[in-house]
């Protein structure tokens, strides 16, 4: 993650980065009390399960996980770029004190599994939760994104298509 704002240049309102993460990456299943997220997708597929939606989208896309409903993304090409937003802030803290800094801007190699009892205990600090694995394999008929687009409008997102 390469963070382009954090709360305390912006007074608390949010935080923005950029994420390059490589094939099969992503979060677990977590629920945020705090803060809605939002992603803007600049490169590669990346499936988003969000409540029981789930869409494969690429660049050019938005989506939004809303604060208390179950949410994730998976990469699904060889890397993906993408931008994302919480709002508020606050949440970045804890990429900041639970990583270390990246030593190139690169996509970086497959990580270690952390201690989940820390990490939980970290996430309930900053009201979050996690509520499931990531998913192991992309969505089964994610290439209907119209569907699925109205599906995660009703949930008060919206997805963005690039004309």
């Amino acid at each position: 993650m390469h963070f382009k704002a954090v709360g305390e240049g912006v007074g608390g309102r949010f935080w923005l980065a950029e994420v390059s993460a490589a094939k099969g990456s992503g979060p677990p299943m977590h629920v945020h009390s705090n803060e809605d997220e939002l992603w803007y997708v600049l490169g590669g597929e990346v499936s988003f399960f969000i409540g029981d939606d789930v869409a494969t989208v690429g660049p050019g896309s938005v989506v939004c996980g809303p604060r208390d409903v179950p949410h994730t993304y998976k990469v699904e090409s060889p890397t993906a770029r993408l931008f994302g937003l919480a709002t508020p802030a606050g949440f970045e803290h804890f990429f900041r004190e639970s990583s270390r800094p990246a030593e190139t801007l690169t996509v970086p190699p497959q990580m270690s599994s952390p201690d989940m009892a820390s990490v939980d205990a970290e996430l309930g600090r900053l009201g979050t939760r996690i509520v499931g694995p990531l998913p192991a394999g992309a969505p089964r008929g994610a290439g209907r994104l119209e569907a699925r687009i109205e599906a995660l409008l009703r949930r008060g997102c919206t997805q963005t298509p690039t004309y």
